[in-house]
């Protein structure tokens, strides 16, 4: 809104306020912020400038903000790491899709939180601010301290209009390390593969699966169901 240089600007603007929020402005799919800034003379400046946009990806996966669901496809589910020293390392993408510089407003970034907030540690925070379609990575570490399943959440604050604090569920399953004699190992995950040898086995009479103290297990009713194994000397009881 400008005049002439010469004359007064009186009145009261009954417009949108200083920061005020224009969703989809001019059809484009982002929000817009109202900023007014005076200028020299009788001028009065109306700028109106996109906002940031955050976007987390795993995995080059987008991972919605407030979700719940953990998933191996964006790396929120970390998978089975044994807890005698074993970890799982992920590492996630901030995006910044908006035309304004993002910043990650938080101490730390990136925070960790939950039931089991202590097995996940970021071990590498990212930068701020992001600039403008820019993005920056962080790191996830998964130290499972018990068998079974463990779970957090991680939480961003930023200045994203509509999505601050960017917050989602991560989780991982914690394992006990097999015997250093063990001959095979079939962990039951939707299959009946031998993980460490070549004993690979056959679900026989109605045989499933279930949820089981560490990922899955298998199912068995007790009438006829069982896993068949090819003979092997090596999975003789008492054998060297």
């Amino acid at each position: 809104v400008a005049n002439d240089d010469s004359d007064a600007v009186v009145g009261a603007f009954n417009g949108l306020s200083e920061g005020a929020l224009i969703p989809n402005f001019l059809g484009s799919g982002l929000s817009a912020v109202i900023s007014y800034v005076g200028d020299t003379g009788n001028d009065v400046v109306l700028t109106v400038s996109a906002p940031p946009e955050i976007n987390l990806t795993g995995n080059s996966v987008s991972i919605a903000d407030g979700d719940p669901s953990p998933s191996p496809a964006d790396h929120t589910a970390f998978g089975s790491a044994n807890v005698s020293g074993g970890t799982v390392v992920r590492m996630f993408t901030i995006q910044n899709t908006g035309t304004a510089n993002l910043t990650l407003s938080g101490t730390p970034k990136v925070a960790v939180g939950g039931t089991h907030a202590a097995d996940f540690t970021v071990t590498a925070q990212p930068f701020s601010p992001v600039f403008a379609s820019a993005s920056t990575t962080f790191m996830v570490s998964f130290d499972p301290s018990a068998v079974g399943l463990r779970s957090a959440t991680l939480s961003i604050a930023n200045d994203d209009a509509d999505e601050n604090p960017y917050n989602f569920s991560i989780q991982g399953t914690g394992f006990l390390p097999l015997p250093a004699n063990a001959v095979a190992w079939w962990k039951a995950e939707n299959n009946a593969f031998d993980a460490i040898g070549s004993h690979d086995g056959t679900l026989q009479g109605g045989a499933t699966f279930a949820v089981g103290k560490v990922g899955q297990a298998f199912s068995f009713d007790g009438s006829g169901d069982y896993v068949s194994v090819a003979d092997d000397a090596a999975l003789d009881f008492g054998a060297a």
